[in-house]
């Protein structure tokens, strides 16, 4: 509309400047429209990127405003396919696939498609030796598809920048340790041991991959149900010291949360209603907030009935959440009357059970 009225305003300054100067008898030469400019590998790249995340968000919104399954299937049909885009995603390697742009289209196609495009394999495969392979390595951290293990092994043993190593290293920690979830930690802490022993150094954003190996096997060797739960404590919101040992002999539910965590939010009804059942029983709940001002943590609670302990000493700086490997809220740790992590992170009716379980135990106890 902008280009057509621009257009017509131009032609109106042209036939009024003829008319002028006495009415011109050959009409002026219209230029050549000039050529369009070919796109650098880097515009197009991010072209196709922009593509497919306006895809998704409209995807996304259809599916949010559906209001029957039939609905939210056809929603889903709306996500970016990969054969919509797999043919500007080959332009791009066949030219080039070990450069920013090739790098970046062959990590679109493996964690937006988990593609099996014979091509973009072999391009993945050729480029395990390249530094810029890092990129793949870095995103896999926050959750790859499994097709991405042996890729990440590979660059863990063949790509010759240590950095590059130690993050594929971490990568693949990261990920058995999540396949591992219900089962011993035998190959995560394994390569998490690696890390601490030859990649410690390497910075990954403003920490370095030796601290955040050290978290996560606190956690495996430590924070394992079964395991003796270790020495914790806190300050209440008034200042005062409390531990988790000063509660020995009742069960203790651990739960690391903060105002702003919407899951958080929406299991206090229940948490109070397990509070007033077992208000006479061995039995207490403790919350640690991960709020960065205790005011916010005081605030809500002259809001929110939570009549229960609560801890807070430096928000994500208390000792609590950095030692103890929290990534994610709430974390729920329930602790028998013995001191003793008997689960983890249950939520709903198998808090309940878990409590009342555990309750029955401690009372048949005394």
């Amino acid at each position: 509309m902008l280009r057509s009225r621009t257009a017509a305003v131009a032609a109106f300054l042209l036939l009024t400047s003829a008319v002028a100067v006495g009415q011109e008898k050959d009409p002026p030469k219209k230029e050549d429209p000039a050529p369009k400019k070919e796109l650098t590998r880097e515009q197009t790249m991010k072209a196709i990127e922009q593509d497919f995340l306006k895809a998704r968000q409209k995807a996304s919104k259809v599916f949010q405003e559906a209001k029957t399954e039939k609905e939210e299937e056809a929603a889903k049909k709306l996500m970016p396919a990969e054969k919509d885009f797999l043919p500007r995603i080959h332009a791009l390697i066949e030219k080039n696939d070990a450069d920013e742009p090739g790098i970046t289209a062959l990590l679109l196609a493996l964690f937006a498609f988990d593609s099996k495009d014979a091509k973009v394999a072999a391009a993945l495969d050729k480029n395990v030796k390249n530094p810029k392979i890092r990129v793949l390595a870095e995103a896999s951290i926050g959750g790859a598809p499994a097709s991405a293990k042996p890729l990440l092994e590979r660059i863990l043993k063949e790509n010759p920048d240590t950095a590059t190593q130690g993050i594929a290293c971490y990568a693949l920690a990261t990920m058995a340790f999540d396949a591992e979830e219900d089962k011993p930690h035998t190959e995560s802490e394994k390569l998490f041991a690696r890390i601490e022993k030859e990649f410690a150094a390497v910075k990954l954003g403003d920490d370095t991959l030796g601290a955040m190996a050290k978290g996560y096997l606190f956690e495996i060797r430590s924070l394992g149900v079964g395991m003796k739960v270790p020495e914790a404590g806190s300050k209440t919101l008034d200042g005062k010291k409390d531990t988790l040992a000063a509660h020995k002999g009742k069960v203790v539910i651990l739960d690391i949360w903060a105002t702003w965590c919407g899951p958080c939010r929406a299991m206090i009804p229940d948490e109070r209603a397990m509070v007033e059942k077992y208000k006479d029983k061995p039995f207490v709940f403790i919350s640690l907030s991960a709020d960065d001002e205790k005011k916010d943590v005081e605030d809500f609670l002259k809001e929110e009935k939570m009549p229960w302990t609560h801890w807070w000493e430096g928000g994500k700086e208390s000792p609590i959440i950095k030692n103890w490997n929290v990534r994610f809220f709430p974390t729920i740790y329930v602790i028998d009357a013995a001191g003793v992590i008997r689960y983890k992170n249950v939520r709903e009716k198998d808090l309940d059970t878990a409590v009342a379980k555990l309750v029955a135990e401690a009372e048949a106890k005394k």
